[in-house]
């Protein structure tokens, strides 16, 4: 019995379902959003410890690569960065927005504490940031209200990690997605 041209259409659309809805594990997937914006979806691993506490070593995450083309970039995001062209983006949560007022206000210790719109800056772990000599004076040479289009973006380590307490201020243009942690069964 020869198939009818409706159970044909029915079979490549069972097809082409499945070929869409398979998991994309290490592979990049397009996702358009109601509001026309595109950006990619790819699933990536983390080697370094800034962010422990928050997001482990060896833990997956998802990098949403172009999702600040059309979205805006808040304090707390965890945001993918295009550190010196490295082949791999580091990752960083974002502390400081443009139009902030910041300082660095001296603790008792010797080293200074990051003060955004009078508010003491915590990590996640609920310590306070606290720079030495190298990571003030970085930081020290921006401007305070953080200028448009610049972030001040950080680990989860109070001392500092490589990031804006080493490169500075980074540029919107530089941060390449944002992170979204990764469930164990997502």
């Amino acid at each position: 019995m020869k198939p009818k041209p409706k159970q044909i259409a029915s079979i490549i659309i069972t097809v082409l379902a499945a070929v869409v809805l398979l998991p994309t594990f290490g592979h990049r997937t397009l996702v358009k959003e109601k509001n026309n914006c595109t950006y990619t979806s790819e699933i990536k691993t983390v080697r370094g410890n800034s962010l422990a506490g928050l997001i482990e070593p060896g833990s997956e995450v998802r990098l949403l690569r172009g999702y600040y083309d059309c979205h805006e970039i808040r304090r707390g995001d965890i945001v993918a960065y295009d550190y010196a062209g490295n082949s791999n983006p580091i990752i960083k949560r974002v502390v400081g927005v443009p139009d902030d007022d910041w300082y660095l206000e001296f603790s008792g210790d010797g080293r200074k504490t990051l003060v955004i719109n009078g508010v003491e800056q915590m990590t996640t772990l609920g310590d306070p940031y606290l720079f030495g000599t190298s990571g003030a004076k970085m930081l020290s040479l921006y401007p305070s209200p953080i200028p448009p289009g610049a972030y001040l973006i950080l680990g989860n380590l109070p001392g500092g990690s490589t990031d804006s307490t080493q490169f500075g201020l980074v540029n919107k243009k530089d941060i390449i997605g944002k992170i979204i942690k990764v469930l164990e069964r997502e």
